[in-house]
C-alpha cells in the first residue's frame, strides 16, 4: 500500500491551523484501514522538500547473486517509469556515477535541462554509504529510501525501508 494513493501524504503546510487539520484528516483515515495494517501506523511531521529529482536507491541480498544495487526513478515515478539499474555490491564512486548517468530517468532529465545544475556528489555518496550498510546490518536483507530527492544543495531520505531476516528483532 503506497502514501500516496490513499491520500497519506499531505504538502504544503503552513500553519499550526493547517497542520492540526491535516493530522486529524490523517487520523481519520487510519481509523479505516484494516486492523492489521492499522497497529503498525505512525503519523510522521518532516520538511517539505519543494524542488528536487526523485529517485530511488536500495541495496538488496539476493539469493543467486549476493549484494546487489539499485538506482533509478524515484517516488512516483517509480513504477510509471519502471527505470531500475542493478549492479552487483562492491562498487565504486566511479561506478555509482556511471550507474546514476545511465539511468534512462536521468538521460531524459538531462536531455530536458532539468538536470543540468543538479549536484549528484551526494547521490554518490548516499549509494556507496547505502552499500556498505548490508556488511554492518546482516540481519538486514534488503534497504531502500525512496524517494531520495536530489537538490541543488543536498540530497534528502524521504522515506526508507529495511527488511530484517533475523527472528531478533533487539539486535538492531
Amino acid at each position: 500500500m503506497h502514501k500516496a494513493d490513499i491520500g497519506a501524504i499531505i504538502k504544503d503546510i503552513s500553519s499550526d491551523d493547517e497542520l492540526e487539520t491535516a493530522m486529524n484528516n490523517l487520523k481519520n483515515k487510519i481509523i479505516q484501514l484494516p486492523p492489521e495494517i492499522r497497529e503498525h501506523v505512525t503519523l510522521q511531521i518532516q520538511k517539505d522538500i519543494l524542488s528536487g529529482i526523485e529517485v530511488i536507491v536500495g541495496v538488496k541480498r539476493d539469493p543467486n547473486f549476493g549484494p546487489v544495487l539499485l538506482f533509478g526513478a524515484g517516488g512516483s515515478l517509480a513504477e510509471l517509469i519502471m527505470d531500475r539499474n542493478l549492479h552487483l555490491l562492491p562498487l565504486d564512486i566511479a561506478l555509482a556515477k556511471d550507474i546514476v548517468m545511465k539511468s534512462k530517468y536521468i538521460r531524459f532529465l538531462k536531455d530536458t535541462g532539468a538536470n543540468r545544475c543538479t549536484p549528484w556528489k551526494s547521490c554518490y555518496d548516499v549509494i556507496l554509504r547505502l552499500s556498505s550498510l548490508l556488511g554492518i546490518v546482516t540481519e538486514a536483507s534488503e534497504i531502500e529510501i525512496n524517494p531520495l530527492i536530489v537538490t541543488l544543495n543536498d540530497v534528502w531520505a524521504v522515506d526508507g525501508k529495511v527488511v530484517l531476516t533475523s527472528s531478533n528483532p533487539n539486535r538492531l
